[in-house]
């Protein structure tokens, strides 16, 4: 992201979206955030409803992509609410503003609802890789629904054990029941029992190969084509994959699997489950902290829902060792999205601010250091709580004011432009006037500071077109 990247050709004036006026404005965000967040790690930009803040984190996104030496997807995270119209803004952005078609037939993007989706839309090679993953708030947190992860997570637990293939055997016969591979890949592979022993008996890199040859169509689909399908297990999670502790696992699945049928089956197998899912969602969340992902850039939208700690939101980019976030120690930058940030207090504002620290330092040669950014949030913090004091201390003495003391005009001169006026006679009216340049004096300071990580549109006060000139509400 430095100024002698040549990005790609963006013109975002099209007409029925986006005048011209607002396109300018927009073009040159997108220059100054790529421009800042070459030197700093994160920035929010927050401009009012209705002002394009998607359509230039699209600008951004996609210069992120283009200028990555590795062609490394840049993630937005957004509600799930809104996924499709981020969905859409994308295919009216890349259709309209991407000025070179052949760069504009190469980008896409991919959609990741959970974890698993996530981890399978990173893995793509280069030439099929995203721009953007869309990556919804809560899909890190819905713990594993994929039965092909489950079933490496159980070759794992027997790897390197004596005496396993009476519980391979087990394995390969209920198995597919117990982790739901049958229903989802039809009869003819749910009761295959060999091919689960076989895959139980080989290491996953290869489970794609040998189903390929074997199950094709069963696992596939019958028009996939053989270069383009994606290994059952993402090669991210097969690098961590012996990391993880799986004794647990192991002794429960001895203890929980049938080894034969039986009138109470169904039972039993539901009896299993019950406790063998828990042990699985446990092991997965294990699992994702251990990957060693590298992104390029992390695009937060609704980013004001990081004000608190507490909230499974803010947990992902959570950086501490003894408590680390899924997604801490993932991304190179990031970039949060919120029309309201002046509406948080301004411990909460810090507090997302702060959130920038879960990115990757050992990465980032051109930032002065994490040392040197706590640093400065710790400046910022001390010049909001001056000025919120500053600012009570004004509104109790202004509260102290009663209509009939002083004329309009007297109260309207303690906010004239200092000195022009002559100083109040009254003492009331001078603490005010004291009180009242002391907290403008402090806002002018916390604004320069917090000018840096804050970029801030607000739309005319007044309407345009047939309605010019009136006020908005």
């Amino acid at each position: 992201m430095s100024k002698q990247h040549s990005y790609p050709e963006l013109n975002l004036f099209f007409k029925g979206r986006i005048s011209e006026s607002d396109a300018a404005r927009q073009s040159k965000t997108i220059s100054e955030i790529r421009d800042r967040l070459t030197n700093q790690p994160g920035l929010i930009l927050a401009d009012e409803v209705g002002m394009g803040k998607t359509f230039v984190a699209l600008g951004v996104a996609i210069s992120t992509f283009w200028n990555d030496p590795e062609r490394r997807s840049v993630v937005i995270m957004v509600p799930a609410g809104i996924l499709p119209k981020w969905e859409r803004d994308f295919a009216t952005f890349k259709a309209n503003c991407v000025v070179d078609p052949d760069l504009r037939k190469s980008l896409f993007f991919k959609s990741a609802k959970r974890g698993e989706e996530f981890l399978r839309a990173v893995d793509d090679p280069e030439h099929r890789r995203p721009a953007v993953i869309f990556l919804t708030h809560n899909a890190m947190h819905l713990g594993l629904n994929d039965p092909w992860i489950r079933w490496a997570i159980t070759y794992k637990a027997l790897k390197g054990r004596h005496n396993t293939d009476r519980l391979k055997r087990a394995l390969a016969r209920f198995g597919p029941r117990l982790f739901q591979s049958s229903t989802r890949f039809g009869t003819n592979l749910g009761q295959d029992e060999e091919i689960w022993f076989k895959l139980l008996s080989t290491r996953p890199e290869e489970w794609t190969r040998i189903l390929i040859r074997e199950y094709k169509n069963g696992v596939f689909g019958a028009d996939a084509k053989e270069d383009e399908i994606d290994d059952l297990i993402p090669l991210d999670l097969l690098r961590v994959l012996d990391q993880l502790e799986t004794g647990s696992l192991y002794e429960a699945l001895l203890r929980l699997v049938p080894e034969r049928e039986s009138d109470s089956l169904n039972e039993r197998i539901s009896q299993a489950w019950a406790e063998l899912k828990d042990i699985y969602r446990g092991l997965w969340d294990t699992l994702i902290k251990k990957l060693a992902l590298t992104m390029p850039l992390l695009i937060m939208d609704e980013a004001h829902h990081l004000k608190n700690s507490d909230t499974k939101t803010a947990g992902l980019l959570q950086s501490e060792i003894e408590a680390k976030g899924h997604l801490s120690n993932i991304f190179d930058r990031m970039l949060f999205l919120t029309a309201t940030p002046f509406q948080l207090g301004h411990h909460e504002l810090v507090q997302v601010l702060s959130r920038f620290r879960a990115i990757r330092w050992d990465a980032a040669p051109r930032l002065s250091g994490q040392s040197e950014f706590e640093a400065e949030l710790a400046v910022l913090l001390d010049q909001l709580d001056s000025l919120h004091g500053k600012a009570r201390r004004f509104q109790k003495e202004w509260a102290k004011i009663k209509p009939e003391e002083f004329a309009p005009s007297e109260l309207q001169a303690l906010f004239s432009a200092y000195p022009t006026h002559p100083d109040p006679e009254s003492g009331k009216l001078k603490l005010l006037q004291s009180l009242f340049l002391e907290t403008k004096a402090a806002v002018r300071l916390a604004e320069v500071t917090l000018r840096k990580w804050v970029i801030r549109h607000l739309r005319d006060r007044t309407l345009p077109g047939a309605h010019s000139g009136k006020l908005r509400r």
